[in-house]
């Protein structure tokens, strides 16, 4: 059986090499591919480093490494972002878009293709992939009778998966999968394509597999919290790439922290890899302004998959915040430990998305059911 795994981040590659890696037999042939886009080098090595708990047949990487740290949409995509969806020019966009997504397709066919080796004809295929992803098309496209299943990345993936579910025999592998089959079920559809994946304990055998691979990375990552201190982990989001008023956001997102913390607390701050210096300077400052303790995580420990780090972090860390990261969730399912708070900001982020690019506030505005009845069970909103 030729099994083909799509993912896109760190955190899909450490579930879908675990389960690649739970459920091989000698008769399945497994392939990884990194999917197209841009990524930073140090992202791109900790995907690799976490796949390498599995035996590949080969990893295929379409990244495009990232040399920039800025990553801010430039004009011509601002402008786009807003055109798009003005009823005259929504015709004419899909048109270019189609005509550049066959063209790009067409390409990476041919690649994958070369690099995939031994295809049989009339071999049974599976194929797991997130919704959305560049190669999506290309390996539906190349493998037409495989099985389709899915994994996640990211919240959004529940919210396209529930009203785009697998077709026939393909499933949705997912963390939430109890919550979600209840939410789908409350609004009468099939729940039956949701598959249970990753529960507490499964997660830290993952966690400990990688960090027996990392020691290196286990132990600069265990120094980052001292035994004296209580920290509070601020996991950041990419404000100026939504085109919002970042400095006003953080201002008051960060007033709100401060009073679910202490005088002591020492405030752990994990930036975005989308995050720009300016956005970081805005919070620089607002710590600096209000004399808090604080540090923020280097490239290299800020690269490793959140949901994993915190492996090493959890019996230091006291409270968690976030705007409305989809890690803050994660980890208050992966670590319900009693004495850590996981915080969330949608209400507070509600009025400022009325002002963001129209795909982005819908999708930010339809996820509200999902986020009171699927995700939030262990945290408070801020």
């Amino acid at each position: 059986m030729l099994r083909i795994f799509l993912t896109s981040s760190h955190f899909s590659t450490a579930l879908m090499t675990s389960y690649a890696n739970s459920t091989a037999d000698h008769s399945t042939r497994d392939y990884l591919i990194l999917d197209g886009g841009p990524r930073k080098s140090e992202t791109i090595n900790q995907i690799k480093v976490t796949a390498g708990i599995h035996e590949w047949k080969d990893v295929l990487d379409f990244s495009i490494v990232l040399t920039d740290q800025e990553q801010l949409p430039d004009l011509r995509k601002r402008i786009t972002r807003r055109l798009k969806n003005i009823p005259g020019f929504r015709p004419i966009y899909k048109f270019l878009y189609k005509r550049h997504d066959t063209k790009v397709h067409a390409i990476l066919e041919i690649e994958v293709l070369k690099r995939i080796k031994e295809v049989v004809p009339g071999e049974q295929v599976q194929l797991f992939m997130l919704k959305e992803t560049m190669l999506n098309k290309t390996l539906e496209k190349l493998f037409k009778s495989a099985e389709v299943n899915y994994f996640e990345h990211g919240l959004s993936d529940y919210l396209i998966n529930y009203t785009q579910p697998p077709n026939g025999k393909g499933k949705y592998f997912c963390v939430f999968a109890n919550e979600f089959k209840t939410f789908i079920k409350k609004n009468n559809l099939n729940a039956d394509f949701v598959e249970q994946f990753s529960g507490t304990e499964y997660f830290e055998n993952i966690c400990k597999s990688y960090f027996i691979h990392q020691q290196k990375q286990s132990e600069k990552l265990k120094a980052v919290c001292a035994p004296e201190k209580e920290y509070a982990l601020i996991i950041l989001q990419p404000f100026e790439n939504l085109q919002l008023d970042s400095q006003k956001c953080w201002e008051g997102f960060f007033n709100k922290v401060f009073s679910k913390t202490n005088t002591s607390t020492h405030y752990l701050i994990k930036s975005h890899p989308s995050q720009s210096l300016k956005e970081l300077g805005y919070i620089k400052t607002i710590l600096d302004q209000t004399n808090k303790s604080y540090s923020i995580l280097d490239t290299d420990s800020s690269a490793v998959c959140i949901e994993i780090g915190f492996y090493l972090w959890k019996d230091k860390i006291k409270s968690v915040f976030s705007p409305y990261s989809s890690a803050v969730f994660y980890l208050s399912l992966l670590y319900p430990q009693k004495d850590i708070q996981y915080y969330y900001a949608y209400e507070y982020m509600r009025p400022f998305m009325a002002s963001i690019p129209k795909h982005f506030s819908k999708l930010f505005l339809q996820a509200a059911p999902m986020i009171r009845e699927v995700f939030s069970k262990n945290c408070k909103e801020i």
